[in-house]
């Protein structure tokens, strides 16, 4: 009997799903040296304005979930990732950035959190 408990645990143990993660492309692209133009680029895909390069098409595909649903499956490195580009778009095309919310959060009703949960992983 002990052995079929011993069994039993083992095998749920070993059939858990993994953790249920976001894919993209490259969670470690460093937006800290790419150009100006290259984050405006990211922007104009993301908001349905120009071509969608690979890396950016792997991003889009997630909004707007991950801000409705704060970031619930990202792992920490898509988190500082996002956190770099969203950053920059900001401050270095903040137009696009407006156009960015009101298309994937026009009632802002999760990007204050969602921006919050991206600042955390940087810690």
């Amino acid at each position: 009997m002990k052995t079929l408990v011993l069994s039993v645990a083992l095998l749920a143990i070993c059939s858990a799903a993994p953790e249920d993660y976001h894919e993209t492309l490259d969670d470690f692209f460093d937006f800290t040296k790419v150009s100006s133009q290259e984050i405006r680029d990211g922007a104009f895909c993301l908001n349905d304005e120009g071509p969608c390069s690979e890396l950016f098409a792997s991003y889009k595909q997630h909004y707007p979930t991950v801000i409705m649903e704060n970031c619930a499956r990202c792992n920490s490195d898509q988190k500082k990732t996002a956190l770099v580009y969203f950053d920059r778009l900001k401050n270095e095309w903040p137009q696009d950035f407006q156009k960015f919310l009101n298309k994937y959060d026009p009632q802002r009703q999760g990007w204050d959190r969602f921006y919050q949960t991206l600042k955390g992983a940087r810690a």
